[in-house]
């Protein structure tokens, strides 16, 4: 699955690209578009040319008070969550390529989300859900009409569980949806900027810190957002208007430079200096050097008043202390940043590293990239695998994506289209070369079936032919017919009983006398004549057995061919020979 999510930032937009699958993450592609609005272009200009064209514009437009007229009489310009220059930058990202993804993920503007923690007596995720709604009646400055949340839940302690809520007015995530949707993008899920840090920070953050308080400080160029967390879901969050632009306007106030000048300035040689290297590097460290960090440090001071104000804030309702600060973000990278603010804070400060932990370590980015992409990489990651009630996306109940007809887009449904169509396209060849192999088949059957029919009927006409594979009834009822013709003549008479050699056996053992001892050695009949050998004991006569063969009233011309005493076996040997009266049909075995 490919997952594209874009950090819509107020100084950039942030693209990246993941494919996951089996349960790892590949990264295919970052974008990093700077947002370039017009005032701030327009500040951009020296001071001198702005008095210049201000002037030459005074005295072309005459009276001032027509300009205070027109001034007052203008309409106010409609309310964009998207700037200009964010929706610009956000066109230019997808026309550099052309972004195939199954998943689009994006944040709300910081400041146009709220978050909440909540702690209920119970497990049952209905009776929370209906708990919530009395819980941010209290606690939101808002109709509940006019809002929409999502929750999550982060952990069970007992009967006791420890609930995320972010909340957002409608209009302005309608708003948000809408303006994306005209410039041809329709989010899967839109979450905020904690839960995205939260759940990158949850599968990266080092072991030792794991279901410990932290602090997160994402520094951004217009803002800076301070994110309290514990056990990796986030407690506490906190926007400062503070940030790495005000580092770029103290520069350029103090250096009469422009804005653009002052910005490559901080970038290419800024920096700041702590007491330890003011200490311990006094010889080495110039005038120059300590003016130009204490211009920053000065402009920073803003920054870490809100940092102490969210540390102190974060104690007093959960009674810990964080035990660690993370930073991220595009101004986190001002060298010696972290010990500056190790120094003043006196917590250990970290900068945020997780690529290689999502990753692996085969693919290695600049750390200024990777602060950069930090909430990009989280709102991709906290689509992976999501559960319910393990995440928050506001695109649901009446903002669920693709609703209603009206916001059907036949491009998001491309590739399904064409698998469709490509499954429909071989189901039917399939079915058109089943016809052909069963209308062949049906052609050999059917000339099997005349066949059989002219072998049973005879030659018959075409027409009848067709009648009667068309209907076997009729076909059954011809050869009935045809069977009754012959039904009287074709009667078998009975044939005579016939005498088989085990009926004659059995008929002479039955008139043999009891008292004679028989060894019969061969009892046979050939072309109607008996003959039988044996032995017989000496005390035994020839003659009674010979009496016994005529007994059974079937045989004639019993004779005793041949009879002898054997020492040897202590026994008469004898042979008989009979033949098998005319009127009697004998079977030989």
């Amino acid at each position: 699955m490919k997952i594209l999510s874009i950090d819509l930032g107020s100084s950039s937009i942030k693209a990246v690209e993941f494919e996951s699958s089996f349960g790892r993450l590949e990264l295919a592609d970052y974008k990093i578009v700077e947002v370039t609005e017009p005032a701030i272009e327009a500040a951009s200009v020296p001071a001198a040319e702005v008095v210049a064209s201000a002037g030459e514009g005074a005295a072309e437009s005459g009276s001032g008070s027509e300009s205070k007229d027109a001034a007052n009489s203008a309409e106010p310009p409609k309310r964009q969550l998207l700037t200009a220059g964010q929706i610009a930058a956000i066109r230019q990202i997808f026309r550099e390529k052309d972004y195939k993804y199954d998943k689009l993920v994006v944040n709300v503007p910081r400041a146009w989300a709220t978050s909440r923690v909540f702690h209920f007596p119970t497990k049952d995720r209905k009776v929370i859900q209906s708990s919530l709604v009395f819980e941010l009646e209290d606690d939101i400055p808002f109709d509940l009409e006019k809002v929409t949340h999502d929750f999550a839940i982060l952990n069970y302690d007992g009967h006791q569980s420890t609930i995320f809520t972010a909340v957002i007015q409608k209009n302005d995530l309608r708003d948000t949806i809408s303006e994306l949707q005209m410039i041809g993008l329709d989010p899967d899920v839109i979450t905020t900027e904690p839960w995205a840090l939260s759940q990158l920070l949850r599968r990266t953050i080092p072991v030792e810190y794991r279901d410990r308080p932290f602090c997160v400080v994402n520094l951004g160029a217009k803002q800076t957002g301070i994110h309290m967390f514990l056990g990796e879901g986030p407690v506490l969050s906190l926007s400062c208007p503070a940030a790495g632009d005000d580092l770029t306007r103290a520069i350029a106030q103090n250096y009469g430079l422009t804005f653009d000048q002052a910005e490559k300035a901080k970038i290419e040689g800024g920096f700041v200096l702590t007491k330890m290297h003011l200490s311990e590097h006094a010889a080495t460290i110039t005038k120059e050097q300590e003016k130009f960090s204490g211009v920053i440090t000065d402009a920073l001071v803003p920054i870490v008043r809100e940092i102490k104000q969210a540390l102190i804030s974060y104690k007093a309702q959960t009674k810990l202390v964080p035990k660690a600060i993370f930073l991220t973000g595009g101004t986190s990278q001002l060298p010696n940043l972290q010990l500056y603010l190790e120094e003043i804070l006196q917590i250990p400060v970290f900068q945020t590293k997780y690529m290689s932990q999502l990753v692996g370590d085969t693919l290695r980015l600049a750390e200024s990239t990777e602060s950069q992409i930090a909430v990009a990489t989280g709102l991709a990651v906290s689509s992976i695998k999501a559960e319910r009630f393990a995440t928050i996306n506001f695109r649901k109940d009446e903002f669920v994506k693709n609703r209603g007809w009206g916001s059907l887009s036949l491009k998001h449904y491309k590739r399904p289209l064409m698998f469709a169509a490509a499954s429909l396209g071989f189901v039917y060849a399939n079915i058109f070369a089943q016809w052909l192999i069963l209308n062949r088949r049906e052609a050999q059957q059917e000339q099997t079936l005349e066949r059989s029919i002219k072998g049973v009927v005879g030659a018959v006409s075409p027409s009848v032919l067709r009648t009667y594979i068309v209907s076997p009834s009729v076909l059954r009822n011809d050869i009935k017919k045809e069977f009754a013709k012959y039904e009287q003549s074709n009667v078998v008479s009975p044939s005579k009983k016939s005498l088989s050699g085990f009926d004659l056996l059995n008929m002479v053992s039955k008139k043999m006398p009891r008292d004679v001892v028989i060894d019969v050695t061969q009892f046979d009949f050939k072309e109607e004549k008996l003959l039988v050998k044996g032995y017989l004991a000496p005390e035994s006569s020839v003659d009674r057995l010979q009496g016994a063969l005529d007994d059974t009233g079937v045989l004639t011309g019993v004779a005793v061919v041949k009879q002898e005493m054997v020492p040897k076996l202590g026994k008469r040997y004898f042979e008989i020979t009979a033949s098998v009266k005319g009127e009697n049909n004998v079977e030989t075995r």
